[in-house]
């Protein structure tokens, strides 16, 4: 698998659209919202030592096409506003890069960008109407497209100020070598990521490939964030011991096996697919940010939030909502491996399988681990 050329969370404003079904990920952004906007304002009055402040350059890495990316481009605009007025700086211009994997929509994203365009016609100058009519001032926000892996260099050398990233980093480069055999037989065999019966060797593969990836993130990030720029990350993750190493997979498996005894794909298909996806604990975090050595955590701390629409009492509509919102993200790896035609059928089980788990488990927790990391000054 190719992960440049097959992740991508489905596309447009259709009815299984990662841009109709991304509640769980709003929720998540409003929940860390005010610790995104307490960054911003702490490089202020630090920002001094960049320079005089003319122009702001921040990064959205892994924005996908959703309103999520808006909210953070509202933020950072608001922010660093108020925080000029309160130290009577000039409001500086502000441009932000907005980065995905190529196959990202990002004709929705930047067709769906609440903006008016310029006079020139070439930046977009992002306006709240209620916030512009009581400050009387428009911020000019330029904004930017830039595909490609965030494991690898995106921008010139000390360039950033500030890089926000929401649920990109558990996602790895690649599927974790070392998952077959020496005989090339699959060894995580009716999984498809790692679940509580893995063997062990799957554990240590994952967790290579992540530390891995992340020290490749952190090391081309320390290339392009200004000593003391700050980077906000939020990423899925997991409580130290927990046995919660994949959700939703584990899941997803079941009922692709559901699908298997009816004969409707080859236990095969399941046996030979890994996805690219590791939920890491904060001391894997906190180990791989000292190793790497360019950036000092700040801040880390671990949010639990309710995985489904916690404001849903009917359990088969809270079950169809959450298997559409799995399916926004996850179809497009499925039906790249098994085939566009059951995907239907695959999450109406899935629906089935979700419902069942409420008799056991009433509400599902997502573990999400968010950090925040100052680059050094050297």
């Amino acid at each position: 698998m190719d992960v440049r050329k097959v992740l991508h969370m489905n596309e447009g404003d259709q009815e299984y659209s990662y841009a109709q079904h991304s509640r769980f990920t709003q929720r998540l952004t409003a929940a860390t919202k005010p610790i995104l906007e307490a960054a911003i304002a702490s490089l202020f009055p630090e920002a001094v030592l960049f320079g005089p402040l003319k122009l702001i350059n921040a990064a959205d890495l892994g924005c996908s096409a959703g309103p999520n990316t808006y909210s953070v481009i509202s933020s950072i605009k608001r922010v660093v506003k108020k925080r000029c007025h309160e130290l009577s700086l000039q409001v500086p211009e502000i441009q932000i890069y907005l980065n995905d994997l190529p196959r990202n929509d990002f004709s929705s994203l930047f067709r769906n960008l609440p903006a008016t365009t310029s006079q020139q016609g070439r930046d977009f100058h992002l306006v709240d109407a209620k916030e512009e009519a009581a400050e009387g001032e428009e911020v000019t926000c330029f904004i930017m497209g830039t595909p490609g892996s965030f494991h690898r260099r995106l921008f010139p050398a000390r360039c950033l100020h500030f890089v926000h990233s929401s649920y990109g980093i558990q996602w790895l480069s690649k599927v974790p070598a070392g998952l077959t055999s020496k005989e090339g037989f699959p060894i995580n065999t009716g999984k498809m990521c790692i679940s509580e019966t893995s063997p062990p060797i799957v554990k240590q593969a994952y967790l290579e490939q992540f530390q891995e990836d992340f020290t490749h993130f952190l090391r081309s990030r320390s290339s392009e964030v200004l000593p003391k720029g700050l980077m906000i990350l939020i990423l899925q993750g997991r409580e130290s011991g927990s046995i919660e190493f994949c959700y939703p997979w584990e899941m997803l498996a079941r009922a692709l096996s559901a699908l298997i005894s009816q004969g409707l794909i080859e236990q095969e298909k399941l046996d030979s697919f890994d996805v690219p996806y590791y939920n890491s604990t904060t001391e894997e975090v906190q180990l791989a940010v000292a190793n790497e050595g360019s950036f000092e955590i700040q801040h880390m701390e671990i949010l639990k939030l309710q995985g489904d629409d916690p404001d849903i009492e009917d359990i088969w509509v809270r079950g169809e909502k959450h298997s559409k919102n799995l399916r926004c993200f996850t179809e497009p790896l499925l039906s790249h491996h098994f085939g566009g035609e059951i995907m239907d059928q695959f999450y109406d089980t899935l629906t089935a399988f979700i419902v069942d788990r409420y008799s056991i488990q009433p509400t599902i927790t997502t573990i999400s681990i968010v950090a925040i990391l100052k680059r050094k000054i050297y």
